[in-house]
Order: structure tokens, then C-alpha cells, then sequence
């Protein structure tokens, strides 16, 4: 809750507080503790941190759970998300669109989790600074958002104001806080 308010310092040092009590009784701080200690720490403004910290949850867990599987899929995403923040463009963009690939892949073309993969595909391309594709990406994935969950859902109402930002706005860089579940 800190981190949602701006209260970035005091995010990460709970995030540590339970990393600490974990790694003293000899337990696992899982992917969920993981990637969220990462943001924290991509939050406060230690974007290398973050990003090291996601990619050895990647290379540690993937062995183990699959490519496939929820976790895995959602610790990219927060990975892609990271590299953007840094100003990492070409490196996101690959990140994302494998993302969007393999939550269409495994969840299928119209689940809210691949939606937002392609959101979040349309402002990292808005960030990168490729405003025509960004608006074509936002364009479709909005539309999409509007058959499959309805117009006043707040994932369409928040991909229409994304739309309305590209179409307004040469560049734009991501939010630090997701817009989209951080469960998927």
C-alpha cells in the first residue's frame, strides 16, 4: 500500500523486513514476495537493482515452473515494465511482445491478462517514442477491451485514456506504479 501512495522507502524496507524474516527461517521468498520487492526497489529508484533482482527470479524459477506457467508469465511482464522505466527501449519492446506472444499462447487472445500485455506493448512503444504504433496497438487493444469486458470496465475506461494520451501526446513514458493486475 505504501508504494501505491508515493511512500516508495518505506515499500521496500517492509519488502526487506519480510526478506530478512524469510531468508532467517530458511524459507524461499517465493516469485510473488520477489517481484514485488523488485518493483519496490524499480519504485525507489534503484532500476538496475530491480531489474537484476527480476531476472535472477527468472533464472532460478523457470527450470523449475515451466515458461507457461502464471507466475513465470507474470515476472516477464514486471521485468518488460522494469526495462521501459529504465529508458532500456529496444530490450522492453522484445520483452513485451514475447509477453504478449506467450499469454496468447497459454490464456488465449481474449483473456484480460493478455489484453493488458498488449496495453502495456502499446506504452512501451509510446515511451520508446513510436507514436503511430503505439496508437495502432492502443486503437485494437481498446477495441478489444470494449467486446470482451464491456465499455465501462476500468481496464477500457483506463486503455481509452491511454489512447486519448497517445493521440495528444508526442512522448510519454510508463507509469512506475501498473495499471494492470500484478497476479497475471
Amino acid at each position: 500500500m505504501y508504494e501505491r501512495v508515493g511512500r516508495h522507502a518505506e515499500s521496500l524496507a517492509l519488502y526487506e523486513q519480510v526478506l530478512a524474516h524469510e531468508t532467517r527461517a530458511g524459507q524461499d521468498i517465493g516469485l510473488w514476495w520477489g517481484r514485488h520487492r523488485a518493483r519496490a526497489l524499480i519504485s525507489a529508484g534503484h532500476t538496475d537493482e530491480g531489474i537484476a533482482e527480476l531476472t535472477r527470479l527468472l533464472r532460478r524459477a523457470e527450470p523449475e515452473f515451466g515458461r507457461d506457467h502464471p507466475e513465470i508469465l507474470c515476472v516477464r511482464m514486471f521485468l518488460a515494465r522494469a526495462h521501459t522505466a529504465a529508458g532500456h527501449h529496444t530490450t522492453a519492446l522484445a520483452l513485451f511482445t514475447a509477453c504478449v506472444q506467450d499469454r496468447q499462447h497459454v490464456l488465449g487472445p481474449d483473456h484480460f491478462a493478455t489484453l493488458n500485455a498488449r496495453r502495456n506493448l502499446g506504452l512501451a512503444l509510446l515511451a520508446a517514442g513510436k507514436r503511430s504504433r503505439a496508437i495502432t496497438c492502443l486503437n485494437a487493444v481498446l477495441t478489444d477491451y470494449e467486446r470482451v469486458l464491456g465499455p465501462h470496465h476500468p481496464y477500457t475506461t483506463g486503455a481509452r485514456a491511454n489512447l486519448a494520451t497517445a493521440q495528444v501526446t508526442p512522448h510519454t513514458r510508463l507509469l512506475r506504479r501498473p495499471t494492470t493486475p500484478t497476479h497475471l
